[in-house]
């Protein structure tokens, strides 16, 4: 997602991807029913794609870390 270009519904699109790995998760096994998304607690990290071998930055825009 580039946030350069346009703005976003920054916690829609958090939520959405949130209830997407929770499904996954789900998916594989992984108790996740009493989870769920809150939007302050989202924080900055990396994300490890194994099938393309690379690692890439997550932040959030407007946010100074």
């Amino acid at each position: 997602m580039d946030y350069t270009l346009v703005r976003y519904r920054v916690d829609a699109w958090e939520e959405r991807a949130y209830h997407y790995a929770k499904e996954w998760l789900r998916a594989k096994g992984f108790w996740v029913s009493g989870l769920n998304f809150e939007a302050d607690l989202v924080v900055r990290g990396l994300i490890v794609d194994k099938v393309l071998t690379c690692v890439h930055e997550r932040a959030r825009p407007n946010v100074v870390s």
